[in-house]
């Protein structure tokens, strides 16, 4: 038994040798670790060492520049910005500027519910603090949407600087006048409705002293009394009609005589309706109107249509489009173009007509004033294209392009 204890306490003794050996050894690599750690902790990386105002200038060269709206989730959108790091995302959630151009219920999906992007748009605005707001509301699954997103938008009225409403049929009942009064930043108002316009439904008169674009779907508004007021008239520079009747284009257009570009759509005409009155057309004058596009969709009256393009008075009208379907207008002679054109007693440099290459020949010929005359080329039925500039189309210019 005694052999076996002496051998015992000998291990133990080789043990506690070793055991010593690998507490030098880790504490050999524990220091040489504290030193490397150091090297690390004192070297600062360039991105840690901008300052803030450095920082978040490049994040807003991230986003597309203002008015125009990011992505609201994803790729592109500020919210990347916030998941990199807890510093970048104070830096993120402390720079208004990345947070002031929203554009909501446009995409739609499981992941980007309606609700969640209502959340956000809260967020955001929350976040932009007192910059002026570009926003974009797309086409809502549910009324209840597009209300509970001007909840969110109204109270910010006064930053309100652009504003676009794209809703494909408003409900015609039940509903009540929500957007009114002043609006003292807002530049570009953007109403898209093709079915049922929310004018005099949701919006109202508005105030506003910077206004001067405004897109305007007017189909089933114009039944309303008070529609002259809707907007001062008078300040616009660029009308986008949509949807007018010629009767009533003739009754807004003297309303706005510093018009620089004109759109007007006329819509298609209702058999059930009885045909307008046969009244004397007054004349409409627009001295400074240096771009008109007119468009006949379908079965729009020609004739009406044409009573009013004769009623135009344009001496500076420079650029005119025109699209039509049929060929009532397209004659041989071109007889009713010409005589409309020379009605706006304007000398014009462009004509763009939606005709072949043919039918564009003759014109020429018949039409050997004007320098320029081309094909009509558009984008769809609305007419977007063949004006180069669209820096008034909330929608096209200041999308994120998700859609």
């Amino acid at each position: 038994m005694l052999p076996c204890l002496a051998a015992d306490r000998a291990l133990l003794l080789g043990f506690d040798v070793e055991i010593a050996n690998v507490h030098k050894t880790l504490d050999s690599l524990v220091a040489k670790r504290a030193k490397v750690q150091a090297r690390l902790s004192a070297y600062a990386y360039p991105v840690q060492s901008l300052p803030d105002e450095v920082v978040s200038e490049i994040f807003l060269n991230y986003i597309p520049p203002y008015p125009i709206c990011p992505a609201l989730f994803g790729n592109g959108s500020p919210t990347t910005l916030t998941q990199i790091c807890a510093l970048w995302r104070q830096i993120a959630h402390k720079t208004p500027g990345l947070w002031r151009a929203i554009e909501v219920l446009v995409v739609s999906n499981k992941a980007y519910t309606a609700a969640r992007q209502l959340t956000e748009l809260a967020t955001w605005a929350q976040r932009s603090r007192s910059l002026p707001l570009s926003v974009l509301v797309g086409e809502p699954s549910h009324d209840e949407y597009l209300t509970s997103a001007l909840g969110v938008l109204l109270p910010h009225r006064e930053r309100l600087e652009y504003l676009g409403i794209d809703y494909l049929a408003f409900p015609l009942r039940d509903t009540k006048i929500e957007i009114e009064g002043i609006f003292p930043a807002l530049r570009i108002l953007d109403v898209r409705a093709p079915g049922s316009s929310p004018v005099g439904r949701l919006i109202g008169p508005l105030v506003t002293p910077r206004l001067t674009t405004a897109l305007l779907d007017l189909c089933d508004a114009l039944q309303l009394n008070w529609f002259l007021e809707l907007l001062p008239w008078a300040q616009l520079t660029r009308l986008w009609l949509r949807f007018v009747t010629p009767r009533d284009a003739a009754r807004i257009l003297p309303l706005a005589p510093n018009l620089e570009s004109c759109r007007v759509i006329f819509p298609r005409v209702n058999s059930d309706e009885p045909p307008p009155p046969d009244v004397p057309q007054a004349l409409v004058k627009l001295p400074i109107l240096r771009a008109l596009l007119v468009a006949t969709v379908d079965t729009s009256t020609k004739e009406e249509a044409y009573r009013f393009l004769l009623a135009l008075r344009l001496p500076a009208l420079k650029r005119f489009y025109i699209t039509d379907s049929e060929d009532e207008w397209n004659n041989a002679g071109h007889v009713p173009l010409r005589r409309m054109i020379q009605s706006f007693g304007c000398e014009l440099d462009e004509l763009h007509v939606e005709a072949t290459d043919e039918a564009i020949k003759l014109y020429r010929v018949a039409l050997p004033s004007i320098p320029t005359i081309e094909a009509l080329e558009h984008e769809g039925k609305d007419c977007n294209g063949g004006w180069g500039d669209k820096s008034w189309d909330l929608f096209e210019l200041h999308g994120s392009q998700q859609n």
